[in-house]
């Protein structure tokens, strides 16, 4: 006997035609040839944020940074972007964040502080797309974090209890950008 959970759709972005719900934190952000893109700002993180607030979901972005291999990029969970650190990470939130050297990187980030066990090496990410999926339950705290659909980490997060989500990219060299492909979100136990 087995059950099935049925989630609500909480968005699906294409970035075919608009970037409905999306907005900038820092940085510039565009819509082109059916991406959501920045090139970024040299040594600060930039963000973009979505509208709503979430407390249980699945979060699902595919992405890619290109000309820069130790530049991170990923997405931003159960965020408050209202504070920033100085270089611009939300002051309250948790990041999923890779790189082209294929190093991943989850880490809470409380007041301003990050926490972390530092960065993981894992030859699953490619120097191309990749989609990183989060499934985060407000319940219990169960949060377990995906690359391309290879499972690489779970932890309880239990510090913030709903928030908003994101993309972010921290960059070093002028010649690099970030371009998201797709973000979707499933709400639901």
């Amino acid at each position: 006997w087995s059950t099935k959970t049925v989630f609500n759709t909480g968005f699906f972005s294409p970035f075919t035609t608009d970037a409905a719900g999306w907005s900038k934190v820092t940085g510039e952000w565009k819509l082109e040839n059916g991406y959501y893109q920045t090139t970024g700002a040299t040594n600060k993180f930039v963000s973009a944020k979505q509208k709503n607030t979430y407390s249980t979901f699945t979060y699902t972005v595919k992405l890619k940074a290109t000309g820069c291999v130790n530049c991170s990029h990923g997405l931003i969970f159960l965020g408050k972007p209202t504070t920033l650190t100085p270089t611009g990470y939300w002051a309250n939130s948790v990041v999923f964040l890779v790189t082209n050297s294929k190093y991943y990187l989850t880490a809470y980030i409380k007041n301003g502080t990050i926490h972390s066990s530092g960065w993981h090496a894992f030859r699953g990410l490619k120097v191309d797309w990749n989609v990183l999926r989060v499934e985060h339950n407000a319940v219990d705290g169960d949060t377990i974090f995906y690359i391309n659909d290879i499972g690489v980490s779970n932890t309880d997060i239990d510090i913030f209890p709903s928030g908003q989500v994101g993309v972010g990219y921290y960059q070093n060299d002028l010649k690099s950008s970030m371009f998201i492909d797709y973000a979707k979100l499933e709400t639901g136990v």
